[in-house]
């Protein structure tokens, strides 16, 4: 899960989706979590999906090493 600062912290996502119906299968663990500075935009300001899969992935190798 990437998140910004300006979001309200990985505490708060956490707790906003032990209330939401979602599957505890899909619910992500605490150490999933990373802030970034902000996420990656198109010129269209459309989220890059590609570029945040892309972070998403280096921010999770980085971690395990």
């Amino acid at each position: 899960v990437l998140h910004t600062a300006d979001s309200g912290g990985a505490e708060k996502l956490q707790q906003i989706l032990q209330v939401s119906d979602l599957p505890n299968l899909w619910r992500p663990s605490p150490k999933s979590f990373y802030e970034v500075a902000d996420l990656p935009v198109l010129a269209t300001g459309k989220l890059d999906l590609g570029a945040v899969r892309k972070l998403a992935a280096d921010l999770d190798a980085d971690s395990r090493q």
